[in-house]
């Protein structure tokens, strides 16, 4: 994440990095191996079909740590409810 690197509109200039935790229910230590790999590919993909980046991704085994580069457009709940609601494949 470099300091100086902002996006530009026509009428406005911006860098919104968010961080989100996302927490297995019960705090159950179930992010291991094959499952981590798989929710990692997952969210890869569902950036890929979304207007946000992820700069940082990293998991542990009970919750999940995401740094995501957004744009001004829409609120922070509507970026994590797009990535609570997609499907990946």
């Amino acid at each position: 994440m470099s300091v100086n690197q902002y996006n530009t509109r026509k009428h406005c200039k911006f860098r919104l990095y968010i961080p989100l935790i996302f927490v297995v229910k019960y705090r159950k230590q179930i992010l291991k191996g094959a499952v981590s790999d798989t929710l990692k590919r997952a969210l890869t993909t569902i950036e890929s079909k979304s207007n946000f980046v992820i700069d940082v991704m990293e998991v542990d085994k009970d919750h999940l740590h995401i740094m995501i580069k957004i744009e001004p457009q829409l609120s922070v709940s509507q970026y994590v409810r797009r990535i609570k609601q997609s499907e990946s494949t």
